[in-house]
């Protein structure tokens, strides 16, 4: 056989083996990022959905995702038939998780909130717990920061803390648990709720600070275990 088919040959199986070794490691950092973690079956948009679609567009645009169950809105939808006979009130971005309160059957007609999206804007909503919403501090109309924790994949990897963007409008908050918290709104552009969407389906978390005219925006770089002490 030619020698450069033999190289090509070996060249096509090194990489297939190549690709095979990522794939495992992957997973594996996944798996042990979610080791313990009480896991949920939720539903995460793979495709842009439009503000009035109905339950078979909804279905064609999601797969289920396993995901840990203090990363999830208690309001997630865990079977399409509780929002079978619904319809979405706003528009639902790739990587979202879906949440009830994000289905009407009026569909946009009927979604509620005092604020609405600000023009150009869209919604991203995520549950927080009392302390990471600051408590009652965020309202409907609060500007706030958002600080993001994530672990990196890898063997011994190191959180890393970020302030991820600031003055972030809140258009609502709804489903209180104890002094604050619940489902927080906020009105963002398509990169930020990317960003957003990213962190909650990595198993990272989010904690805002409540922010006004005054506030130093100095948000810094990344922290970690290390960077803190120093």
């Amino acid at each position: 056989m030619n020698k450069r088919v033999i190289a090509a040959i070996a060249a096509v199986v090194l990489a297939l083996v190549g690709l095979l070794s990522v794939a495992l490691y992957a997973k594996s950092a996944n798996d042990r990022a979610f080791a313990g973690a009480q896991m949920i079956t939720v539903y995460q948009a793979v495709k842009a959905i439009p503000a009035d679609a109905d339950a078979e567009m909804v279905t064609a645009s999601v797969e289920p995702v396993e995901l840990p169950r203090k990363a999830v809105s208690e309001d997630a939808v865990a079977s399409l038939d509780e929002v079978a006979d619904l319809r979405t009130t706003v528009p639902i971005i790739p990587g979202e998780v879906l949440i009830k309160s994000r289905f009407d059957a009026a569909g946009s007609a009927g979604a509620g909130g005092d604020s609405g999206v600000p023009e150009g804007m869209q919604e991203v909503a995520i549950a927080l717990e009392p302390d990471a919403a600051v408590g009652t501090a965020v309202q409907p109309g609060s500007k706030v920061g958002l600080i993001a924790t994530i672990t990196p994949p890898g063997d011994g990897a190191t959180p890393l803390t970020k302030m991820i963007a600031q003055s972030v409008d809140v258009t609502s908050v709804s489903g209180a648990q104890g002094e604050g918290g619940g489902i927080v709104t906020f009105a963002v552009d398509g990169k930020l709720a990317t960003k957003i969407a990213a962190v909650v389906a990595q198993g990272g978390s989010i904690r805002l600070s409540a922010q006004n005219a005054d506030t130093d925006l100095d948000a810094g770089g990344s922290v970690d275990a290390r960077t803190l002490v120093k």
